[in-house]
């Protein structure tokens, strides 16, 4: 990490730096309160985890050898780069072929393209679930000054992307963030915030880390309707990972209370046209297009259905 960003991230924090470059400290600690952080390779580690976060943890590194679960194994490290290279759009890579988490990624392309459209000016900006990292890259190449928040070692690829660009990567739990208040322009966040067990708290943690007039954005993040029924992530619950279907209800009270105003949802579009995957799923997708037009002109389904929305807020200027 930039001893400039860890002086603005953590001021007062005394640096213990093994190894360091022009650009960063790429080992050593960070001193701060009484705590120590590991910095390796240029990532920030928090003091420590949950034990739900270190059980998550585990529950990653078993599905990154699972494709159906969302994992893509690393048999072939060239064909697993230049896919990542390609995202959030698609290629030809087979990666993409098969739904997992390339596949996943690529289908909402069309809607963080847009996100990318909306933003203004150079911003201080937090992604939580950055995981490799590839949207950060997006974000830094248009200026803005981004830190990617994840638990898993997913983070590690960070130094894959400093070939192009530069961003800080920092490993810790989205629901107990370690940065002081008032820092950031943007949260944002694509498919991340449903693995929290408690929407409160981390709406509560995303209000404390955004400056006044801040706001976030989340991308794709699935919602239940009241009577609807779904086995939503069961087999991914049952590793070990933190699988939440939240209500409409819950989503509007959590961020309501927490402060946010200007809260607007929106249907999540698949971009499932352009999918590199075998016709078999083509047809899965286009299904659950066709409940999505379904959403759209009859809201009042929302409440029978699981489907995917996107989120935004702001933190008033007082």
């Amino acid at each position: 990490m930039n001893k400039k960003t860890i002086n603005y991230l953590f001021p007062g924090a005394k640096v213990v730096s093994q190894k360091a470059n022009k650009k960063e400290v790429r080992e050593g600690w960070l001193i701060l309160d009484g705590q120590q952080w590991r910095i390796q390779d240029g990532i920030v580690y928090a003091p420590k985890l949950s034990r739900e976060v270190v059980r998550e943890r585990r529950a990653i590194k078993i599905i990154d050898e699972i494709p159906h679960l969302g994992g893509s194994p690393q048999a072939d490290k060239k064909i697993f780069f230049e896919a990542l290279e390609a995202l959030p759009e698609s290629s030809n890579s087979p990666l993409f072929i098969q739904p997992g988490s390339f596949c996943n990624i690529s289908l909402g392309a069309s809607e963080y393209f847009n996100f990318l459209k909306s933003l203004k000016g150079n911003l201080h900006i937090l992604e939580l679930g950055a995981d490799t990292g590839w949207s950060c890259v997006r974000l830094a190449e248009m200026g803005h000054q981004v830190i990617g928040l994840d638990i898993s070692d997913h983070l590690k690829l960070r130094d894959f992307w400093l070939k192009k660009v530069y961003f800080e990567a920092v490993q810790a739990d989205m629901n107990d963030l370690p940065f002081r208040e008032n820092l950031f322009d943007l949260v944002f966040a694509s498919a991340t915030i449903h693995h929290s067990q408690d929407l409160s708290k981390v709406a509560r943690e995303i209000w404390r880390v955004l400056k006044p007039g801040g706001r976030f954005s989340f991308l794709r993040e699935p919602m239940k309707g009241k009577w609807a029924k779904s086995n939503f992530g069961k087999k991914q619950k049952d590793l070990g990972v933190s699988e939440n279907l939240y209500s409409f209800e819950q989503w509007l009270e959590a961020f309501r209370k927490a402060g946010f105003k200007n809260f607007k949802i929106a249907l999540a579009l698949l971009g499932y046209r352009k999918a590199k995957v075998s016709l078999k799923y083509k047809l899965i997708f286009l299904m659950k297009d066709f409940k999505k037009n379904l959403l759209r002109n009859f809201p009042f389904l929302r409440d029978s259905t699981v489907s995917d929305y996107n989120f935004s807020g702001q933190k008033p200027l007082k």
